[in-house]
């Protein structure tokens, strides 16, 4: 069973790293060249240190398969999903 828990501090790394993949995949051959410089790295960890107390993960500590982040906007909820 895989367990769904409140993402922790010593994960930010290893979270920014499957955010920063997944977004390369999925976005940065459609967005502008300037907007991929943008996101670094750096750039995601920063914004997961930000979101941490929005994220919630699916595995053991240290062996995250995946995390979703909740957050409330003016139109409700909204999730963003990432998987290793």
């Amino acid at each position: 069973m895989i367990t769904i828990r409140a993402a922790e501090q010593t994960e930010i790394d290893q979270l920014a790293q499957v955010w920063f993949d997944a977004w390369n995949d999925a976005h940065a051959h459609l967005v502008p060249v300037e907007l991929v410089r943008l996101r670094t790295l750096e750039s995601f960890r920063k914004r997961m240190q930000r979101e941490l107390p929005n994220v919630r993960v699916a595995g053991d500590p240290g062996k995250v398969k995946c995390n979703e982040t909740m957050r409330k906007t003016n139109y409700g909820s909204e999730s963003r999903h990432q998987s290793d």
